[in-house]
């Protein structure tokens, strides 16, 4: 990728969708952990950011309220990485 521009577009692309995988996975997850402890409620948490509750319902199912601020967060998060360390792998293929 010699345009920088497409090249910055596309870490952050990959970072932020690396960010969503990783936040479903988490997810996911949770509500395996929620079904095998039982609890009324339970929170879903990434590096202490939470990022889901979990809320048992009268039948005994549970339902998710996202917690969209801090997902978007993540998200920038891991495009801002996927940014440093793919700029730093560009950097070191081409200038030796």
């Amino acid at each position: 990728m010699k345009n920088k521009l497409t090249r910055i577009l596309v870490f952050m692309l990959v970072g932020m969708v690396l960010g969503v995988l990783i936040c479903s996975i988490l997810i996911t997850f949770g509500y395996f952990s929620a079904y095998d402890s039982n609890p009324d409620s339970h929170t879903v948490k990434l590096l202490s950011i939470e990022i889901y509750e979990l809320h048992k319902d009268n039948v005994g199912e549970y339902s998710g309220t996202p917690d969209h601020e801090n997902m978007i967060f993540i998200g920038i998060v891991f495009g801002i990485m996927t940014l440093f360390i793919g700029e730093l792998m560009y950097l070191k293929k081409f200038n030796k």
